[in-house]
């Protein structure tokens, strides 16, 4: 009975009538016993629809059979009474019940059903234990062990791949241990053993199986983008194609190149290269629609969310991360659940819609805490420092951006240890301790460099020429915010343009002359970058909160005070109407008699 197609679930309905039949009920009268409606278990008789376990159940209760029977079993299986010389062995009952539950383990992984399926491998363990059918028992593990990485219990996940490839192996069955090797290596890489990962990837790569080959290196470069070393990543990426390339199935060369590109996605990321990694995401995302890979859609949607965020489209980056995050939890994946509303703060904290990012940002850490999911962990205590920072609540901001480093740290996150550094920087500069910041930021420079990583080398420049302007070395500053623009301008990083201009426009205002050709250009700059990305959220439906920030709104006011300055106050009033941001009218005018006071002296 093979209820993944409709004739084995036609027959798994027949079964159904007959029992009902046999009770002596209407299909109304179970239907109102049960609580569903008619039509749903005309559905089950007919096949079109697949009967969940739960369901069965009560209808097994209902007809007074036990559940393997709608599996195949018979009818008065499992019931009391049955006599000791009862003609059928006890071994042949235990193998009958264990085919019936694998049958139902291959039933609940498509569509996928984790939490019924680990039940139901569980039980598979326990019987096949007790009959000492190892096969079987390494099948069950297997299943368990990807089920339980769906779940996001990987260090559970790693006890029942262990078992199982120690099984596979002990039966000389060498595709079965791959697989085993290969998904306990994800479990390992997610948990935070990378050396442990490595090892399993190294030997599924080194094995003479073409499927376990390409699975092995292209694993191995995400080890290496893990540690930072992007060139040997992208080299496996490379290594892993001309594997599948051996292969004449094109069917299977398309799906396993799914997973090299979204490789190739995660590494143009870690080197700011957005424009390369959105236009290889929706290839991922279209490919792996026409072949069915819910797992690298999710992945390549999740991925075009990152991306749009890094960019400055945050309309978009918003309406894909929760589109990320509804597939996520429909799918029942709940690591990528995790970093789906991780991701989803951080947007938030930019949007400075911090009362949602920290609700976001804490069910992500709890759950990730929950499932051992350091990544996602990683994720959310950013966005939580992030969320804090933009509400001046500066301990826990530096609590939780002291956290990600940790986090960062244990997993040997090159990459975010460098982006937590500039957390700990940016928050040193904002309560006046230049000399607190300027380590971090020299060490996360030096690493972006070393790493090829633009925008965090960008990101620590900015930071640098604010240290620059805080000690009154404005001509250096600006030249920092010159060389971050240029980078962000690249790199097609929205956000850190303006940020680079909002740094040039204040460095030109703080040198002696005033430089008023450069600050009115720099200033006008962002605030056409950040005008464009409010008028998105408009357009969007989305609230407009970008001048929440209080650096944004600063460089609104900086242009409004130096029209003023040059006699054009008219231009500046209107410029501020404009903004559409009530609170800077007040800060202007208040601008504007500190001005008439200070002239007044003079």
């Amino acid at each position: 009975m093979d209820l993944s197609t409709r004739e084995g679930r036609r027959e798994q309905g027949q079964l159904i009538q007959k029992a009902v039949e046999r009770a002596g009920l209407s299909i109304e009268e179970l239907a109102n016993r049960i609580g569903c409606s008619r039509a749903l278990i005309y559905q089950y008789l007919s096949g079109t629809t697949l009967a969940q376990p739960d369901r069965l159940q009560q209808i097994a209760s209902e007809v007074s059979v036990p559940l393997a029977y709608f599996y195949g079993g018979a009818a008065d299986e499992g019931r009391k009474g049955r006599k000791t010389g009862d003609s059928q062995d006890a071994g042949a009952r235990f193998r009958e019940r264990i085919e019936q539950l694998e049958e139902l383990a291959r039933a609940q992984e498509a569509p996928p059903e984790w939490d019924a399926l680990a039940s139901s491998c569980e039980r598979i363990v326990s019987l096949a234990a007790q009959f000492d059918d190892e096969a079987a028992e390494a099948r069950a593990l297997l299943r368990l062990g990807k089920a339980r990485c769906r779940m996001g219990e990987f260090s559970r996940a790693s006890d029942s791949l262990v078992r199982a490839a120690t099984l596979f192996s002990a039966l000389g069955d060498a595709g079965r241990e791959a697989d085993s090797r290969q998904a306990l290596g994800h479990a390992l890489l997610a948990g935070g053993k990378t050396g442990d990962a490595r090892e399993q990837f190294e030997w599924v790569a080194q094995s003479g199986l073409w499927q376990a080959r390409w699975s092995g290196t292209v694993s191995l470069a995400g080890v290496f983008e893990q540690l930072g070393d992007y060139r040997r990543a992208m080299e496996k990426c490379d290594d892993a194609a001309a594997i599948l390339e051996e292969s004449q199935n094109t069917q299977e060369t398309a799906r396993g190149m799914l997973y090299v590109n979204g490789n190739r996605v995660n590494l143009y990321l870690a080197c700011g290269d957005y424009n390369s990694a959105q236009a290889l995401s929706e290839k991922i995302l279209d490919e792996a629609e026409a072949l069915g890979n819910s797992d690298q859609h999710l992945e390549a949607r999740l991925n075009l969310g990152v991306c749009a965020t890094s960019q400055g489209r945050w309309a978009v980056a918003r309406k894909t991360l929760t589109s990320a995050l509804q597939l996520a939890r429909f799918v029942g994946d709940k690591g990528r659940e995790s970093m789906s509303r991780a991701a989803l703060a951080i947007l938030l904290a930019a949007l400075c819609d911090c009362d949602a990012c920290i609700e976001y940002a804490k069910d992500a850490l709890a759950a990730a805490l929950s499932q051992g999911d350091h990544r996602a962990e990683l994720f959310a205590q950013m966005a939580l420092a992030d969320a804090y920072f933009a509400l001046d609540r500066e301990s826990e901001a530096r609590y939780h951006a002291n956290q990600a480093l940790a986090v960062a740290a244990a997993l040997r996150l090159a990459l975010y240890e460098t982006a937590s550094r500039l957390r700990l920087a940016r928050l040193s500069l904002h309560i006046g301790d230049t000399e607190d910041a300027n380590d971090p930021i020299e060490r996360a420079l030096g690493a972006a460099r070393h790493l090829g990583a633009r925008q965090l080398e960008a990101e620590a420049l900015i930071l640098r020429g604010k240290k620059r302007l805080r000690e009154k070395d404005a001509a250096n500053a600006e030249q920092d915010g010159h060389s971050a623009a240029g980078i962000a301008r690249e790199i097609g990083a929205r956000p850190l343009q303006w940020e680079a201009e909002i740094l040039v426009a204040h460095a030109a205002y703080e040198k002696e002359p005033i430089d008023r050709d450069a600050v009115e250009a720099a200033a006008s700059r962002a605030i056409e970058f950040i005008e464009a990305v409010r008028t998105d959220l408009r357009e969007a439906g989305i609230p407009d909160t970008i001048l929440e920030d209080r650096e944004r709104r600063g460089i609104y006011l900086l242009r409004a005070t130096l029209l003023s300055e040059m006699g054009r106050k008219d231009e500046a009033e209107r410029f501020i109407e404009q903004a559409g941001w009530p609170p800077l009218a007040d800060r202007f005018e208040a601008a504007v008699r500190m001005m008439t006071k200070r002239g007044a002296r003079a």
